[in-house]
């Protein structure tokens, strides 16, 4: 058996011991911000904090005094439950959340309670927690932001429900009469966005049609789509031609918006049915593509000139171009987010992917639906679009040189 080298004296004895009793309390305050034995009388036998922590702040109970007393008044009922149903056997462990206050200061606690067994008996209660003031506190203002969260969203969703019904009701319906249908079909992206077409319909037998596209989505493109509109309608009933039309309208862009970085490409085509004549004036927008009934060809139209809005002076060349038309001949015009739609196997579709499933498209019956039905045989399935989507048909039924034209495009 080996020497045990007890101190020499008394004294030396109680310091080791004093040094023994400090690296306990140091041990059991660093296993939690609270440790507490309770008697079955609700009395404090143990606590590991008789100061105030934090400092000024809440005093735990010292030995002898309850142990619901250092606890908020709204909890002390359920804690004092808890504690009962632990000593009396019913639980063999209960989870607590409750507040400690001592009049101003108010902390949260959260932790367990066990009992302490001896010769098969609950003789005691064991309290380990620890304070999650500033946990809940920040859980707290989290949940209070989430919910300010939901309700601004909520708003939003329902300025821009508003907002979606009111770019819907700008839409123009169908055109249809002996001479022509036009027909469009437009899946905003985000509720609202930045497609949009005018159609003229004040001359049955000289109808227009303009197609354009402010760059990006959403709420912002879709105001300036509005305000674009107004001017687009304002122009046309004036009965100016179209090179004046994309002139005037790329000054008020320019003018308003170039600071913005705002541009918008456009399409447009003025048909003359009594001539068999199509005028068409494009501005960075991407082609119109003309169906001949006579040959299937598909023939494109390509924008002659700038997006609105880039530069002081849009025009590139020659301000509108000149197709013959016949009956049975269809007209697609429609915006970037179509032809940019991503298709398997084909990936991203192009011009030339789009004209491939167009000419899929049943044109034998010319009537409201159309272009809804075209750009379901485009979408197929499962195609998910990216971008605001817009289609635009004219399907020509008449033509006649009976009459002149009067305007001079």
């Amino acid at each position: 058996m080996s020497e045990v080298n007890w101190p020499g004296d008394h004294a030396e004895l109680l310091v080791q011991l004093a040094r023994q009793r400090d690296r306990y309390e140091q041990l059991v305050n660093n296993i939690s911000d609270l440790l507490m034995l309770i008697e079955p009388d609700g009395t404090v036998a143990f606590c590991n904090r008789h100061r105030d922590l934090p400092p000024g702040g809440t005093t735990y109970p010292p030995v002898g005094a309850r142990a619901t007393d250092c606890v908020a008044e709204a909890d002390r009922p359920a804690v004092a439950a808890a504690i009962k149903d632990v000593l009396e056997g019913r639980v063999a462990m209960r989870e607590l959340l409750f507040r400690i206050s001592d009049g101003g200061d108010e902390r949260i606690i959260e932790g367990t309670l066990r009992p302490v067994v001896q010769d098969g008996r609950v003789t005691q209660v064991q309290f380990l927690g620890r304070d999650v003031t500033e946990r809940e506190r920040a859980a707290e203002a989290l949940r209070r932001a989430n919910e300010s969260l939901t309700r601004r969203q909520a708003e939003l969703q329902r300025d821009l429900d508003v907002a979606a019904k009111i770019h819907t009701s700008l839409l123009p319906a169908p055109l249809v009469n002996d001479w022509v249908l036009i027909d469009l079909h437009h899946v905003p992206l985000l509720g609202v966005g930045g497609d949009y077409v005018y159609i003229y319909r004040d001359e049955p037998q000289r109808p227009a049609v303009v197609v354009f596209d402010v760059a990006g989505h959403g709420i912002a493109s879709a105001l300036v789509a509005n305000r674009f509109h107004s001017a687009v309608y304002a122009i046309m009933h004036e009965g100016s031609p179209l090179s004046e039309m994309l002139q005037r309208l790329n000054r008020f862009i320019y003018e308003k918006f170039s600071d913005l970085g705002v541009f918008v490409t456009l399409f447009a085509v003025q048909l003359d049915l009594h001539a068999g004549q199509l005028c068409y004036c494009g501005a960075g927008h991407p082609p119109g593509l003309l169906k001949r009934a006579r040959t299937s060809l598909i023939d494109k139209l390509p924008s002659q000139h700038l997006p609105i809005g880039v530069a002081a002076s849009p025009f590139l060349g020659e301000p509108v171009g000149r197709v013959e038309i016949a009956p049975g001949d269809v007209l697609w015009l429609y915006t970037d987010g179509l032809m940019e739609l991503r298709r398997e196997p084909e990936g991203i579709l192009g011009v030339e992917g789009l004209v491939g499933h167009l000419r899929r498209c049943n044109l034998s019956q010319p009537n409201p639906g159309m272009a809804r039905r075209c750009m379901e045989t485009v979408l197929g399935k499962d195609t998910a679009p990216e971008d605001d989507i817009t289609l635009v048909t004219v399907a020509v039924r008449r033509t006649g040189d009976n009459q002149s034209s009067n305007r001079q495009d």
